[in-house]
């Protein structure tokens, strides 16, 4: 298995679109700042300063410089056909994957005091589904791609 990879920079409105256009399926986001963690369903009304949006083919990370963001986007072989505008693949990918997963925090665990109840598939606990990405620098990512009950 393998992921591809593209950077790609633009306003809140452009990130908004390209999540759309890349992801197309039903999306989960997390994101966070100093301030709050939020994890829903769909694409972010308004985003926080880092997060990802992700679905069951990819996923789509941001970070906010200034009113600027910038985003990576990992995508399954043969997901990227026709990327939105400003999308730059990465040169050294496609990067080896496999796919895993991760278990998720329980919350009703008195010791977690999240700001939400359950997890976007509706329930206070389950699993991620999750390709664990090999970089060739070294480094391993961890992609989202969706909730499992």
């Amino acid at each position: 298995m393998e992921v591809w990879a593209w950077r790609w920079e633009g306003d809140e409105e452009g990130l908004r679109r390209l999540i759309r256009e890349v992801l197309r399926d039903e999306v989960g986001w997390w994101g966070m700042d100093l301030a709050a963690l939020r994890v829903e369903k769909g694409i972010p009304q308004a985003f926080l300063d880092r997060g990802a949006a992700f679905g069951s083919e990819g996923e789509v990370r941001w970070a906010r410089r200034g009113e600027r963001f910038l985003a990576l986007i990992l995508l399954d072989a043969g997901a990227g056909k026709g990327m939105p505008e400003g999308a730059e693949p990465l040169s050294d990918s496609p990067w080896p994957a496999r796919e895993t997963r991760v278990l998720l925090q329980s919350l009703t665990d008195r010791r977690v005091h999240p700001p939400f109840d359950c997890y976007p598939h509706g329930h206070p606990e389950g699993a991620l589904r999750v390709r664990e990405v090999q970089h060739p620098s070294g480094w391993i990512l961890l992609s989202l791609r969706g909730f499992v009950s």
